[in-house]
């Protein structure tokens, strides 16, 4: 049966198109994700899904490979070296060598961390089962991504249809912010697993479908899974509760409290017990630039994160290749995709609407511009491709265009992965992975076993040189930023022997040139390299100088 004209039941994305303008003689029934072939097409005229039923799958299934092959070839078998991943691999190890979940590179291993576990724990049991095979490990993470693929699609299907759903997974996986620049070892990838099937959970219990005690205990397990993934995995704990109020009735709302209350309860737990509460808040109060934090600062910050959220957000297409001035491309996509957003939310919110909206209104507030990055934004990817898409439907101009231009956007996409070996980002990566095997090679060969180092990342230092680190959230403790003497001092107390800048962060410099320029007799260069510079320092100096105070 022909469907009404404009209907929405999304079956198939590959369909034969029939009207006058193609040579058949009836209406023509336009829906840009479903396509349909009129039962008066000429003589001779087949539909294609009848002739070759497997043909939207087996086109699906192609692209995806072709995204693999475009993924995996960018995934390195070297060890990890660059900051988060080699963080949550150091954990892994950790673990492993039966330190528990703990710093063994600070003096002291402290307990406490500020990353969740999920992550570094899954990571040990692969290391265990597998080796350390990098490529493979970067490789599961990768799988991860695809995995969420599922979630996303059944979710968007539950409203839009399986066309957009489709139109929405392939978009997801083309973007270059999503999977191939994060196909390594860090929680990126399983957070947008984890979270997207607890939204389609969320979605279940809000429309009323499964309220079951098994749809509420399958929500709060993956509600858990998200915070032990990702500390931003706490923006779940808003969203069930207002995906459940906005359809719920009396009984369900109960639950919810009981839910919410208890979810709260046990995270809060986690987030001050393990220490990441302090850190965290030591971080948001920290001199990002050259201000302390401050309410009268507030607004500003505000200002830099929409800005930061309208030129590289929304949706996080191309990500993959950074301009140097501002991306306008990227800023009419966010202007579609927050159109889509507010068309739908005029409609009656549902599970991704909300998440949208709690998700980004706490990195709008977030005190910190790093966290609109690109990074952050991943887990918008498929809801934010699912606003762009309403947007070009509901413009008049571009209703009838639909399809073409998400089929131009896949296009472009995947002329995006063809270059993204050759982008800036892609580019100062290797360097930074390049300038951090020549540090931790001089200071193997150069340092004592006991040396301990100042640096950004502390872990590379240990796991590959075996030597210890001193770190607060930046260089120095806040209050030594602007401060020579204090920072001297930090030094001293801390019994540092190496500080080590960098040429790769403005920030570093800013941190540690107040030091430098205050006792130039403390540092002595000993290792000078294209990404770093290791100081070591004269503690005879160091200490005449603060005695001389």
């Amino acid at each position: 049966m022909r469907p009404a004209a404009g209907a929405r039941d999304g079956n198939d994305i590959i369909d034969n198109i029939a009207g006058p303008g193609l040579g058949g003689a009836g209406p023509i029934c336009y829906n840009p994700y479903l396509m349909t072939s009129g039962p008066d097409l000429p003589a001779g005229g087949q539909d294609l899904r009848r002739t070759w039923p497997w043909l939207p799958a087996a086109a699906v299934l192609g692209f995806l490979a072709l995204l693999a092959g475009f993924y995996l070839r960018r995934i390195s078998a070297a060890p990890p070296l660059i900051y988060d991943e080699v963080y949550y691999f150091a954990l892994a190890k950790y673990l492993l060598a039966g330190y528990g979940y703990a710093d063994a590179c600070f003096p002291g291993v402290p307990a406490h961390l500020h990353y969740p576990p999920l992550t570094s724990l899954c990571t040990a049991a692969a290391i265990k089962l597998f080796g350390e095979n990098f490529f493979l490990l970067r490789a599961l993470h990768l799988l991860a991504g695809f995995a969420a693929l599922l979630p996303a699609y059944l979710l968007v299907k539950r409203t839009d249809g399986r066309g957009k759903a489709l139109a929405v997974v392939l978009l997801t996986a083309a973007s270059a912010g999503v999977l191939p620049a994060l196909a390594v070892i860090r929680s990126d990838l399983p957070f947008l697993l984890f979270s997207y099937t607890f939204l389609l959970f969320a979605e279940k219990l809000r429309s009323g479908e499964d309220r079951s005690p098994a749809g509420y205990a399958a929500a709060g397990l993956f509600l858990a899974l998200c915070c032990l993934s990702r500390q931003v995995g706490v923006v779940m704990l808003l969203v069930l509760p207002a995906a459940l109020l906005a359809g719920a009735g009396g009984a369900a709302r109960k639950k919810l409290l009981l839910f919410s209350a208890v979810g709260l309860l046990a995270y809060t737990a986690y987030f001050f017990v393990s220490g990441a509460g302090s850190n965290y808040l030591r971080v948001v109060s920290a001199a990002e630039e050259s201000w302390q934090f401050s309410p009268a600062a507030y607004p500003f910050i505000l200002l830099k994160n929409a800005y930061a959220m309208l030129f590289y957000g929304f949706p996080p297409s191309l990500s993959g290749l950074r301009f140097e001035s501002r991306n306008y491309f990227a800023l009419a996509l966010s202007l579609l995709t927050l159109g889509g957003f507010l068309l739908r939310l005029r409609r009656g919110p549902k599970a991704p609407e909300l998440y949208f909206a709690v998700y980004g209104l706490l990195l709008l507030l977030t005190p910190s511009t790093e966290a609109v990055a690109v990074r952050t934004l991943v887990a918008l990817a498929p809801v934010s491709f699912l606003f762009l898409l309403t947007s070009l439907e509901a413009a008049p101009f571009l209703r009838e265009r639909t399809a073409p231009l998400t089929g131009a956007l896949l296009a472009g996409l995947l002329a995006v992965q063809a270059l993204a070996p050759e982008s800036r980002p892609v580019r100062e990566a290797a360097r930074l992975a390049a300038g951090t095997g020549e540090l931790v090679a001089w200071a193997a060969a150069n340092t004592k076993p006991g040396a301990v180092f100042l640096s950004n990342n502390p872990h590379a230092l240990h796991l590959y040189a075996g030597r210890q680190s001193a770190r607060s959230s930046h260089y120095f403790p806040v209050p030594a930023l602007r401060r020579p003497d204090t920072a001297l001092a930090w030094l001293d107390d801390n019994n540092v022997d190496y500080i080590v800048p960098d040429n790769f962060w403005e920030r570093s410099a800013k941190e540690i040139s107040p030091a430098l320029a205050a006792c130039p007799a403390c540092f002595e260069k000993r290792f000078a390299g294209g990404v770093f510079t290791a100081y070591a320092i004269n503690k005879p100096a160091l200490r005449a100088r603060l005695g001389a105070r």
